[in-house]
């Protein structure tokens, strides 16, 4: 998706990096674009963008020269996980100065694409790089304060949430067992389409 970054982002998460030796990387805050008269599709998908789940968002991130220790793999469907995974979610960190603005996907047909690839992602993940997950998933999910937080009208999208994740990991199988791969690089257009200048 095409994303904006406000202007103390980087300087942000360089400060951060540089204020805690132990932490090798820095992530920003993802901020879901999004209006009570958006789609049902777009505020569902942002409903999770309210909390914070401990790995690495890809919209815009700080890391260390060493915190690595083998390069990233071509043909990978979710590189974030990927990067959580192989620096270790303790030594992520996130910082809320530095915040990316992006449009959730607007239609079903976007975001079932978007969530089938990020599900592919992580079937991928555990298929071709097991020993990735000796330390543990590659996000923490806080699941009290995701229930604690939640409004009486929020129920609903966390319905529509469930569904389509149900929906997705069986359809991520399906595109697995059959090989139809390039299924899962579709572009996901309506996250792209901004209503104001850059």
């Amino acid at each position: 998706a095409d994303v904006r970054v406000n202007r103390e982002a980087l300087s942000a998460l360089y400060a951060a990096l540089q204020a805690n030796p132990t932490v090798r990387v820095v992530a920003s805050q993802q901020v879901p674009v999004v209006a009570a008269t958006d789609p049902w599709p777009r505020r569902a998908a942002a409903l999770p963008y309210r909390f914070y789940f401990h790995n690495v968002t890809g919209g815009l991130y700080v890391i260390r020269r060493d915190a690595l220790t083998e390069e990233m793999p071509e043909g990978l469907l979710f590189e974030d996980a990927w990067l959580a995974l192989a620096v270790g979610r303790q030594w992520i960190q996130q910082e809320p100065r530095a915040q990316v603005f992006f449009l959730p996907p607007a239609t079903w047909h976007d975001w079932i694409a978007e969530r089938t690839r990020t599900e592919a992602g992580k079937r991928q993940l555990h298929r071709s790089h097991p020993r990735l997950f000796a330390r543990g998933p590659a996000a923490k999910y806080p699941w009290r304060e995701f229930v604690r937080s939640l409004r009486v009208g929020d129920l609903p999208l966390v319905g529509l949430l469930l569904a389509v994740r149900m929906y997705t990991r069986l359809r991520a199988w399906w595109i697995f067992r059959d090989g139809h791969g390039q299924e899962l690089w579709r572009v996901v257009g309506s996250s792209k389409q901004w209503k104001t200048p850059r």
